[in-house]
C-alpha cells in the first residue's frame, strides 16, 4: 500500500509541475522562470530539513554517515545538483513558451533517454525492444514539437525558430536533464538515504538558483493567494515527497521500470491543463503523444522480459 502511496504522490505531483509553472509564470507573471525554481526548491529543502529531523533516529543516517557521503561524494552531489537545477529552469521558461501539454510530454520523454544515457554512462546495454521504443517515441516527440508548423504546413527557415518550437525544445531539455539525474541516482545513490541526499541536492540548487533568481535576472513579484498555495503544494508534493520518494523507489526497481510509471504523467497533466487552463489537443498533438507512450511502454517492454 505504501509502495503505491509513493507512486501516487509521484505521478500527481510531477502532473501539476507544467501546470502550476504555466498558470504561474504565463498566463498570471506572478514569478520569473529563476524564482519559481528557486522557491519550489528552497522551500522542498526546508520541507524535508523538518521532516529529517523528526524522524526516527534508527532510520536516519548517524553523522559519521552523513560526514562520509559528503566528503566521499561531494563532486556527485554538484554535478547532481546542476543538472537538477536545470530542469525546473528549463521546464518553466518552456511553459512560457509552449502549453503545459506539450512540455509536460516532452518532459516525461526522460524516460526514452535513460537508456541511451546509461549506456554511456554505466555501460549498460540497449536491448532490442528498448531501441524501437526510443525510435518511436523520437518520432512523436518530433510531431509534438513541431505540431502546429505540421498543422499548418508552414516549414520555412523562420517557423522553426518561433517561440512554441524553442518551447517545445527547452521542455525536452528539461526530461534529458532528469533523464541524466536519474541515470546517475542510480549510479552513486541507491545505498544512501533518499532522504538525506534529496535535501543535500534540494539544497545545493537552492543556493545555485538564488543569485540567479533575485540579483542576476530579477523580476518584479506580485503573488496572489493562490499563487502562494500553488508555490507550496509545488514545493512540497510536487518536489520534497515527490523526489525523495523517487529516489527511495529507484533502491529497488529498475531504472526503466520505475521510468514507465511517468507515462501517466503527461496524460494527466493534459487532462489538467484542459480542464483548468482552457488548452486545446489537436490531431497531430494526439498522434504525437500517443507515439510517445506507445515508445515508452516499448522501452520498459523489455524490462519485463529480461525479468521473466
Amino acid at each position: 500500500m505504501l509502495h503505491y502511496l509513493k507512486v501516487g504522490t509521484i505521478v500527481f505531483g510531477w502532473a501539476l509541475a507544467p501546470v502550476i509553472g504555466e498558470f504561474i509564470i504565463d498566463q498570471t507573471k506572478q514569478f520569473s522562470p529563476f524564482q519559481l525554481s528557486f522557491l519550489r526548491y528552497s522551500l522542498a529543502a526546508i520541507t524535508l530539513m523538518i521532516i529529517f529531523l523528526f524522524q526516527n533516529r534508527e532510520k536516519r543516517p548517524s553523522k559519521q554517515e552523513m560526514v562520509k557521503t559528503l566528503k566521499d561524494k561531494w563532486f556527485f552531489l554538484l554535478v547532481t545538483s546542476i543538472f537538477v537545477s536545470l530542469m525546473p529552469i528549463c521546464l518553466f521558461f518552456a511553459v512560457k513558451k509552449t502549453t503545459a501539454s506539450s512540455a509536460s510530454f516532452l518532459l516525461n520523454i526522460n524516460v526514452a533517454f535513460i537508456p541511451l544515457i546509461a549506456f554511456f554512462l554505466v555501460k549498460e546495454k540497449i536491448k532490442k525492444f528498448q531501441a524501437i521504443g526510443v525510435s518511436v517515441t523520437i518520432i512523436g516527440s518530433f510531431l509534438v514539437i513541431f505540431d502546429k508548423k505540421i498543422k499548418s504546413l508552414d516549414f520555412s527557415l523562420s517557423s522553426f525558430t518561433s517561440s512554441t518550437v524553442v518551447g517545445n525544445l527547452l521542455a525536452l531539455a528539461s526530461g534529458l536533464s532528469w533523464a541524466i539525474y536519474t541515470v546517475l541516482l542510480k549510479k552513486f545513490y541507491t545505498e544512501e538515504d533518499p532522504l538525506f541526499i534529496t535535501f543535500l541536492n534540494l539544497l545545493l540548487s537552492s543556493i545555485f538558483l538564488f543569485p540567479i533568481a533575485f540579483f542576476i535576472f530579477p523580476f518584479s513579484i506580485s503573488v496572489t493567494y493562490l499563487g502562494i498555495v500553488l508555490v507550496i503544494s509545488l514545493a512540497i508534493v510536487s518536489t520534497a515527497l515527490a523526489y525523495t520518494f523517487w529516489l527511495d523507489i529507484l533502491a529497488y526497481m529498475s531504472t526503466t521500470e520505475v521510468g514507465v510509471i511517468q507515462v501517466l504523467i503527461p496524460v494527466i497533466s493534459a487532462l489538467l491543463a484542459v480542464f483548468f487552463l482552457g488548452e486545446t489537443i489537436t490531431f497531430v498533438f494526439a498522434i504525437g503523444a500517443f507515439l510517445i507512450i506507445v515508445g515508452l511502454f516499448l522501452v520498459e517492454k523489455e524490462t519485463e522480459l529480461v525479468e521473466e
